[in-house]
């Protein structure tokens, strides 16, 4: 990783947990166990003003060349429960960017975050081919088991992996054209990207040698806590100029429903293509567009 990305990532992540520290009793939880100890029910879905919830979505990211100038997006990505001393806090999630003409998916990974860490990416365009690259030090989840989970920190996302077009409007598996005067490897340059809580894990690994294996929970215990937050900082160095973000929180979003773990989750590592009649997790992938899309809107109108 290059001197100039490990200062951007320190800087991203420093940002990111000043954000954090700021944050005081979080309503999605607060929520959520008040109403769940006084009448036996649990809220429902909230858009967190704190930050954290157990799905975010980055509304936006861009690495396109304004000018002849590039610039890169940074993102962290936060697991961290305020609770002291609460066992299995350790969070597997699902990191799935999309385009923005017509919200495809470009690229899809499941990511592993022990309790108070942090998973830092940077996005850039490959000049080779114009796609965007996603590179991490961090770990991914590459082989599962019924009780546990196998992480790593691979050669291929720290070298940079690119996204796929084939799902975006001129890819091989999709008819439509793209806009006028945009390529399908163009269209990977823009959109934004979700973060969902899928299972809560062990806090720590059961082991700290090669294969680090992460024991899984089971039924209730394996329900995502409102844990998560994130930070997104995108730079154009040549121009000087820089916006910075925090993601929006979707608090409660499948609290109550266990795992939302799918197997079909490791067929890929670069993109997936979810069916309509996949299970729970993935219903839900029309709701999140329907929050994105009234997200947006509200930015705008802002």
């Amino acid at each position: 990783m290059s001197k100039k990305i490990l200062i951007m990532l320190v800087a991203v992540v420093t940002g990111a947990f000043m954000a954090s520290v700021a944050m005081a009793v979080d309503y999605g939880d607060l929520g959520f166990n008040t109403r769940l100890a006084t009448s036996g029910k649990t809220a429902g879905t909230i858009l967190n003003p704190e930050g954290k919830g157990d799905a975010l979505i980055a509304a936006y990211y861009d690495v396109r060349v304004v000018n002849g100038k590039t610039q890169d997006t940074y993102f962290a990505i936060i697991n961290e429960d305020y609770v002291l001393h609460r066992n299995n806090t350790g969070v597997a999630a699902t990191l799935r960017f999309r385009e923005w003409d017509k919200s495809e998916e470009v690229f899809n990974i499941d990511i592993w975050m022990s309790n108070n860490d942090v998973w830092v990416g940077v996005l850039t365009r490959n000049p080779a081919n114009g796609l965007t690259r996603i590179t991490s030090p961090d770990n991914i989840i590459i082989a599962y088991q019924p009780t546990f989970f196998t992480v790593s920190k691979t050669t291929a996302l720290s070298t940079g992996m690119d996204f796929s077009t084939d799902w975006v409007p001129g890819g091989s598996k999709n008819s439509v054209s793209p806009p006028s005067g945009f390529t399908s490897a163009d269209l990977t340059n823009m959109g934004y990207f979700e973060i969902i809580g899928e299972e809560r894990t062990d806090t720590e690994p059961s082991t700290t040698t090669a294969p680090i294996l992460v024991r899984r929970l089971t039924d209730s215990a394996a329900d995502c806590l409102n844990s998560l937050s994130a930070y997104v900082y995108i730079v154009r160095v040549d121009d000087g100029v820089s916006l910075g973000y925090n993601a929006d929180a979707i608090a409660n979003f499948s609290r109550n429903q266990g795992s939302l773990w799918d197997p079909f989750h490791l067929t890929s590592l670069t993109v997936r293509r979810f069916s309509a009649n996949s299970s729970l997790s993935f219903h839900k992938r029309g709701c999140i567009k329907v929050i994105v899309s009234r997200i947006i809107s509200m930015q705008n109108s802002a």
